[in-house]
């Protein structure tokens, strides 16, 4: 699985996807969205990626 993601421009972004990805979560929480090409991740893994703004406007914490 790591070394699917391994062209995402932060090598240290890899591990957080992939545990995101085995655990099977929903929602994938970043501030550096334009490193992980949303809409392929997404549609492959079923995840919701979004900021962390994002997120909690969703749940209209703020």
């Amino acid at each position: 699985m790591t070394t699917q993601y391994h062209h995402l421009a932060d090598i240290k972004d890899v591990p957080i996807l992939t545990a995101t990805i085995e655990y099977d979560c929903t929602y994938f929480i970043t501030g550096n969205m334009k490193d992980f090409m949303t809409d392929q991740i997404a549609k492959e893994h079923q995840i919701t990626i979004v900021s962390p703004a994002d997120f909690l406007k969703y749940f209209e914490v703020i």
